[in-house]
């Protein structure tokens, strides 16, 4: 996986690589319009969550959420991980939350430039001066291309881990 974080790098710069990459188009007002296919949530039934000690007790396990061997998860976590490794991604350093008590950091991988837009209107980017020293609690990596059957949604908890495939409009991990 490459792509070095650029938490500076410009929603412009990436609305022009969209552009020049195909991902997107400029509607009648300038705004970028993005197809991201035909499915664009996820299904409940599609979840599911890695059941070892730390969440076995903690998770509703059911119809919603249903459970996912720690060896089940690691091979189609390694899959994804060999998918990505030669691929060119777009990364940036952001921030879930705004209090500086309670908010957590992330790293954002995406392999389309509009992603990487929809990232940063999703999350808080950190100042200039804060990167330096930025130090992420969480990855999250978007490669819709990564089709391996069925969309789905993994969640690990320790350490927190979530894998997902669902169309057009992310592929992530976080850990």
């Amino acid at each position: 996986m490459t792509g070095d974080a650029d938490g500076a790098r410009s929603a412009a710069r990436d609305a022009e690589a969209a552009l020049a990459r195909g991902e997107a188009v400029l509607g009648a007002h300038g705004q970028l319009v993005v197809d991201t296919g035909r499915f664009t949530g996820r299904s409940p039934k599609d979840k599911f969550l890695v059941d070892e000690p730390s969440s076995t007790d903690r998770v509703w396990w059911g119809e919603v959420n249903h459970e996912i061997t720690e060896a089940n998860y690691g091979r189609l976590r390694a899959r994804l991980m060999d998918y990505v490794a030669d691929r060119q991604l777009y990364a940036q350093d952001m921030y879930i939350g705004a209090h500086e008590a309670h908010r957590r950091s992330l790293r954002v991988y995406t392999e389309t430039a509009w992603a990487s837009i929809f990232a940063k209107n999703l999350f808080r980017r950190p100042s200039r001066a804060e990167l330096p020293g930025f130090v992420p609690n969480f990855t999250i990596i978007d490669a819709p291309s990564f089709k391996k059957g069925s969309a789905f949604w993994m969640v690990k908890y320790a350490p927190l881990v979530l894998v997902s495939n669902c169309s057009s409009y992310c592929v992530s991990e976080t850990s």
